[in-house]
């Protein structure tokens, strides 16, 4: 098995387990190799896909929010008027932003235990 495909499994194993720690279905995780972001969600094939350049845990949270919001009809009730603005002050990108923030800490131990690597690049 590739680095790259080792990362991928134990990111979805860790994504299995916060799914199951909120109680809610478990997104599609897949790497991509996106120029300019770190991450995004699929809100119709209920899919985190992650920059495979730049894993962190910060990210993974932030996507998984999205993917709570979409669960809540969140993302469909944005209007025109919400994804006309800056990206970072749409509400729903704060809320996500915000939900990373409170539970970065919570996980950090179980990202280490079951990812290997605290955050920023794959290692090489």
């Amino acid at each position: 098995m590739s680095e790259l495909a080792e990362l991928e499994r134990k990111v979805k194993e860790f994504i299995n387990k916060v799914s199951s720690d909120f109680g809610v279905s478990t997104p599609k995780v897949r790497f991509a190799r996106p120029a300019d972001v770190a991450g995004w969600y699929d809100e119709y094939g209920k899919e985190i896909v992650l920059n495979s350049e730049c894993v962190n845990l910060g990210t993974v949270l932030h996507e998984f929010a999205h993917h709570l919001q979409n669960l809540r009809g969140v993302l469909a009730r944005v209007s025109r008027e919400e994804f006309g603005k800056v990206h970072c002050e749409r509400g729903f990108e704060r809320e996500a932003k915000g939900f990373a923030a409170a539970y970065q800490d919570f996980y950090r131990d179980t990202w280490k235990k079951i990812v290997g690597v605290e955050s920023g690049a794959l290692p090489r």
